[in-house]
């Protein structure tokens, strides 16, 4: 499974009602400017998440020019549902993505477990067997998925033993 806009939408979502300005800036800061979306797949995504019944309008919290959004019953299910299924052979860049996201904008349990999970995935990836023949292009690439997938590793190992900074919106 990859990673759509509305998943990483409804996880940011997920920690606080926010504007869509608010989550284009948070898509920003947790995912990096590599990632960064512009604000008008940001808007008619959350149009959509609407639509879906997986946010809603924040009555209370909006202001004239700002609407705030919250996350429904729905729209929880399935973030929940989404980033905690962690499936082998997924893509390097949908557990990074996972993993960022479960940093930026999950409790403890869900964190560590989104954490493990995308843990076991690379570990139970088949590393490539080295050759004695001359390189090819081929033996390149698979090379460098095995070294990608170490290092992906070693860095999820190192995310589960340091504190977690997490600005929450109350």
């Amino acid at each position: 499974m990859t990673t759509t806009l509305a998943d990483v939408l409804l996880v940011l979502l997920s920690d606080g009602p926010r504007t869509v300005q608010d989550l284009h800036q948070r898509h920003r800061d947790t995912l990096g400017p590599a990632r960064q979306v512009d604000i008008t797949r940001v808007v008619s995504t959350m149009t959509r998440l609407e639509r879906l019944g997986h946010i809603r309008p924040d009555a209370a919290r909006s202001r004239a020019q700002y609407r705030v959004w919250t996350v429904t019953d729905a729209g929880h299910r399935s973030w929940r549902a989404w980033i905690l299924d962690v499936r082998a052979g997924a893509a390097q860049e949908d557990i990074v993505v996972r993993a960022l996201l479960a940093l930026a904008a999950t409790d403890r349990p869900t964190y560590e477990t989104v954490i493990a999970a995308c843990t076991a995935c690379l570990e139970t990836r088949r590393h490539h067997p080295r050759r004695r023949r001359p390189l090819s292009a081929p033996d390149a690439l698979d090379d460098l998925d095995d070294a990608v997938a170490a290092t992906a590793l070693r860095w999820l190992r190192r995310l589960r033993t340091r504190p977690r900074a997490r600005a929450r919106v109350t």
